[in-house]
């Protein structure tokens, strides 16, 4: 892949701004902190002007699971993450090294959980960070996973633009 060559022919590149940790990964994570946005972005703007940039957000999270010393996750859309948060008694504070809110708990059936949520805050974090490298756009996965408060968080960066 030659990104310079596709910054010059393409209108657009468009990052894809998350899965930093999957259900394959090694150690549970984010899907996207906000410095692995942020050092994706850098990387392609080394190559690419700002102005054919679109980073895509995701508007999901995982929450991992711990059973027998090794984690799985299961994908939590931003829709659903606060009925998953709130029937596991899960809370969440801001952590500013992933520019998330985590949280960390076991469940009523002993499921010990560990979930760095993707909400308005981190999207937010995110659209600061491309704002300030003054980036094309936004774009979303996927249409559906998203809380309608999104919309507004989206809708104020981009009316700066």
């Amino acid at each position: 892949m030659n990104i310079k060559e596709q910054g010059i022919v393409a209108d657009y590149i468009v990052l894809m701004g998350y899965d930093e940790h999957t259900d394959g990964s090694a150690e549970p994570g984010p899907v996207a902190s906000i410095g692995f946005v942020e050092q994706g972005i850098d990387l392609v703007l080394q190559d690419v002007d700002p102005s054919k940039v679109i980073n895509a957000v995701p508007f999901y999270c995982r929450a991992w699971k711990e059973g027998d010393g090794k984690y799985n996750s299961v994908v939590q859309h931003m829709n659903n993450v606060q009925d998953f948060l709130s029937t596991n008694g899960i809370s969440v504070s801001w952590d500013e090294e992933t520019g998330q809110n985590y949280g960390e708990g076991t469940s009523k059936d002993g499921t010990n959980y560990k979930i760095w949520v993707e909400d308005t805050q981190s999207l937010a974090k995110k659209l600061e960070a491309m704002k300030a490298r003054n980036l094309a756009g936004v774009a979303e996965w996927a249409i559906g996973f998203e809380t309608s408060d999104a919309w507004d968080v989206i809708a104020s960066y981009t009316e700066g633009q």
